[in-house]
């Protein structure tokens, strides 16, 4: 396995998480909130 496929397994154990899928919902918001405001 490379470097590459053994981060990528890191990524996608921690991203399925209950602390990775709560990142993932506030960086989801913080950019909606710049586009919004970009919008403006």
């Amino acid at each position: 396995m490379n470097a590459y496929s053994k981060y990528k397994n890191r990524l996608e154990q921690f991203l399925q998480t209950e602390r990775g899928k709560r990142f993932i919902h506030f960086a989801y918001s913080i950019g909606a909130a710049i586009v919004i405001l970009g919008a403006m």
